[in-house]
């Protein structure tokens, strides 16, 4: 009797031994994880727990409940389109643990600017790294607008704007996490003003050129400088370049290539325009001041000047074409045919006939010598007549002798 007490002591020690670890799966603690803002992604969640019991994954689902977990700590991280958006470590003891990770989708839009910070027209090519890291991308006026985006999540966005005006393309990018593109609001293209100066050979501004760059025309102010107003300075490729060719008095006298950039965006541009120097001398090499130098072309004249005291007449804003150089001095006149090689060398020489000048009147050596001629027999011709009254006076006052 007392040996059947004795085992069935022991036996129930045993149970209650074993009941003290094999507690009921209710009494152990359960891990809840909720994830928020996620009914329009649900499908494309997965949902992985990391810890004590392995690893635990979840596809399609916004709720995951996990009852009699191992005492521990675990990593939560939910995915979305294979995009790690949120991770957590959760420590779980003695009580229930509910984790909340509310998805951090939202919208926003970016507006497409120049250097200036103009809006710039659409439309747009636009691109984004991670392409599936966000719902949709659509470009509404000047604008980008980005929907179902993360802000946690770091992007590439690419611009790309084609200027119809100067056949050109503009690439800029913007790049940062969801709320740092945000706080931006702007991606900024390099699109903006070029000044060009336009300058003849001795260097002063050409004012009244006319520069063609691809589809615009614009005219040189008084100093010779005009400007370009948004022009793509750089596109996928790097700089861009910009042929352009100025036109003057209807004549085309530069043709350059700019390479343009952020950085360099003013440019001088040298017309072959030149200064013409006409020295006026007179058959001594005396030089004549006040002389009219003249250009002629087509039958109109195009520019005039008048020699200083060392007889220089110089025309400026000459183009390098076939002229006629007519020079004019106290009705004195010579006219001279003039090379576009002529107005490159930059100086030419025109004598005129004249020898002296009396009274302010210009002579030829013909002239002076027939005028000296003239004032011998002029002098001849008084001194004969002279004579002859002499002569004749003498006879009319001749005295008789006298008469005895």
């Amino acid at each position: 009797m007392a040996r059947g007490s004795i085992v069935t002591a022991l036996a129930l020690a045993a149970a209650l031994l074993l009941s003290s670890h094999l507690q009921p799966a209710s009494s152990s603690p359960s891990l809840v994880v909720s994830v928020l803002n996620a009914e329009h992604v649900v499908n494309e969640l997965r949902v992985v727990i990391e810890g004590p019991m392995g690893t635990l994954t979840y596809e399609g689902r916004a709720s995951v409940t996990l009852s009699g977990v191992v005492r521990g700590v675990y990593r939560v991280s939910v995915y979305w389109r294979s995009h790690l958006i949120a991770s957590r470590a959760v420590a779980v003891n003695v009580e229930n643990v509910v984790e909340t990770i509310e998805l951090p989708f939202f919208d926003f839009a970016l507006r497409v600017v120049d250097l200036s910070g103009a809006e710039l027209p659409g439309p747009f090519a636009v691109r984004v790294e991670p392409p599936d890291a966000l719902g949709e991308v659509r470009v509404v006026g000047s604008s980008i607008v980005l929907r179902n985006a993360l802000r946690t999540l770091h992007y590439t966005i690419s611009v790309e704007w084609e200027s119809r005006v100067y056949n050109r393309k503009a690439f800029g990018v913007g790049a940062g996490s969801g709320d740092d593109l945000s706080r931006r609001g702007a991606v900024v293209l390099p699109v903006g003003d070029v000044r060009v100066s336009v300058i003849d050979r001795r260097g002063k501004g050409l004012g009244g050129a006319v520069l063609r760059a691809m589809g615009v025309s614009s005219a040189t102010d008084e100093g010779g400088a005009v400007v370009l107003r948004r022009v793509p300075l750089e596109g996928p490729e790097g700089p861009n370049s910009l042929p352009v060719t100025v036109t003057y008095e209807g004549y085309e006298v530069a043709s350059e290539v700019l390479l343009l950039s952020r950085e360099v965006r003013s440019f001088t541009v040298t017309a072959s325009v030149y200064e013409l120097t006409v020295s006026v001398l007179g058959a001594n090499g005396q030089p004549l001041q006040g002389a009219k130098a003249s250009l002629v072309r087509e039958g109109h004249e195009v520019g005039t000047a008048f020699a200083d005291q060392g007889g220089v007449a110089r025309l400026s804003r000459v183009i390098p074409v076939k002229h006629f150089l007519r020079v004019e001095y106290k009705g004195l006149s010579e006219v001279r045919e003039l090379s576009p090689e002529a107005v490159r060398r930059g100086s030419v020489e025109l004598r005129l006939p004249v020898y002296l000048e009396i009274g302010g009147i210009p002579l030829t050596f013909e002239q002076l010598v027939g005028l000296a001629a003239g004032s011998v027999g002029s002098v001849v011709a008084v001194v004969l007549g002279i004579a002859l009254f002499v002569r004749s006076r003498t006879r009319k006052l001749r005295v008789a002798g006298p008469i005895y």
